[in-house]
């Protein structure tokens, strides 16, 4: 939890700001390392589908009429793949409702055969 804090602080927005303003070739190519330094800290099955989440960014930014209009966009599929059917929120709401209705079981009574004490109860 620590290593993820530091990382956050480390960002400096100022910097990042004013080498975008000053210097965009620098920027991106400092972005670009940032991005794959990322990409390749994160477990390996993962990589593939970062690198491919990146390019489709990438895409949007180059496509994009100006800034505003790539960050809209990126803003757009990102919402798509939380809201949209079969998105983030239906991936969390299935698994909720089966955690709720397929773990039920009969629990039966170890007193002895002349008790009859099953009941339903959820695992």
């Amino acid at each position: 939890m620590q290593d993820t804090q530091k990382k956050e602080s480390d960002f400096d927005f100022d910097y990042w700001m004013e080498l975008a303003k000053k210097d965009p070739a620098a920027f991106e190519q400092q972005r670009q390392n940032l991005i794959q330094t990322t990409i390749q800290e994160a477990p390996e099955k993962m990589q593939q589908r970062l690198n491919g989440l990146q390019w489709q960014i990438d895409s949007e930014i180059k496509l994009a009429k100006n800034p505003m209009d790539g960050c809209l966009k990126i803003y757009q599929k990102m919402m798509d793949s939380v809201y949209k059917s079969g998105g983030l929120l239906d991936a969390l709401t299935m698994s909720e409702n089966a955690v709720k209705s397929d773990n039920l079981a009969t629990v039966v009574s170890f007193n002895g055969p002349e008790k009859n004490n099953s009941v339903k109860t959820t695992i």
